[in-house]
């Protein structure tokens, strides 16, 4: 079987993120400087959401894959009101905007 990696995680992500029409999302990267913010950050229906993507392939690893700086973020954006998704595919971004009723 073919390994899924992260980059085909976020295009995905991003194809679904472009169609919804909704919030306003873009994309981050620690060469910005902030080491762990996640990788696509945004508003939808005023709410702060944080995606980050990871490939499949780390989902049962410890935190999910996560390093610690991305769990220091994860902390940071959850005890503040935010969403937190750490998403394996683009249908982990779509059922926690479903979940939690964000569409």
């Amino acid at each position: 079987m073919r390994k899924v990696l992260e980059k085909n995680v976020k295009t995905g992500i991003n194809k679904y993120l472009n169609g919804l029409n909704a919030g306003h999302f873009f994309h981050y990267s620690a060469y910005m400087g902030v080491p762990g913010v996640a990788d696509k950050i945004g508003l939808i229906n005023g709410k702060f959401i944080a995606i980050e993507a990871k490939s499949p392939d780390v989902k049962g690893h410890k935190d999910g894959g996560l390093s610690a700086t991305q769990l220091k973020f994860k902390k940071a954006v959850e005890s503040n009101g935010g969403i937190f998704i750490t998403a394996y595919h683009w249908h982990d971004v779509q059922q926690a905007f479903e979940t939690l009723y964000l569409l």
